[in-house]
């Protein structure tokens, strides 16, 4: 069931941002403006906890900002904060899981300038 009069770039999951959002211009753009003004401190937060070598901190930062990458199109990264929540309770030191992390890192990296395009041509609707 596909929205001809809200599209989204190619990149995000259209079909989740629909089901979350439908026809709601407005919606979708608070959501992603959160994103914005939330995930770089989150992600900051993950870096200092990763850095402390505290696994548990770790996680509880991995847990709080994996909901955000569902709500802007990314559930494939909701799906691998997950696992490295998941694998967290496994490791005795947060650098047993730098693999994932970086994962991580980059496929925020690499999405972030999306969200904010997606965002500004949001407003323009």
């Amino acid at each position: 069931m596909e929205n001809q009069s809200l599209t989204f770039d190619p990149h995000l999951d259209s079909e989740v941002l629909f089901e979350l959002y439908e026809d709601d211009v407005e919606h979708a753009c608070l959501a992603f403006n959160q994103f914005l003004l939330l995930a770089p401190g989150l992600m900051d937060e993950i870096e200092r906890s990763y850095s402390s070598g505290i696994v548990e901190n770790f996680r509880q930062k991995v847990h709080k900002i994996k909901p955000m990458f569902s709500l802007v199109g990314l559930p494939g990264l909701t799906h691998l904060a997950g696992e490295l929540e998941g694998k967290c309770k496994l490791a005795s030191h947060p650098t047993e899981l730098k693999l994932l992390y970086d994962e991580l890192k980059a496929g925020y990296a690499e999405n972030f300038s999306i969200i904010q395009r997606e965002v500004n041509r949001l407003h323009e609707l």
